[in-house]
């Protein structure tokens, strides 16, 4: 009998305590003993190491602003 795989996905997953940092209706951010964060929305999770995080952070806050401050919709479509 073969032993039965794993893929990578399941071998690089924590699987330590955890800490919910921050939560709301749209989800939560998990902080994993190993250093990762966790983006975890109703459909998905995200992992992040703390770099990585920190810019996504900076990106959304970012967009927020422009959406905030009516930064025109035409140069937003120049954006990928």
């Amino acid at each position: 009998m073969s032993k039965p795989t794993t893929s990578a996905a399941q071998r690089s997953a924590c699987d330590g305590p955890a800490h919910v940092i921050s939560r709301c209706a749209l989800g939560s951010v998990v902080l994993c003993r190993c250093g990762n964060l966790h983006l975890n929305l109703d459909f998905m999770t995200l992992r992040f190491e703390p770099q990585a995080f920190r810019e996504l952070a900076g990106l959304l806050h970012g967009a927020q602003h422009c959406i905030d401050h009516g930064v025109a919709r035409s140069d937003a479509s120049n954006v990928h």
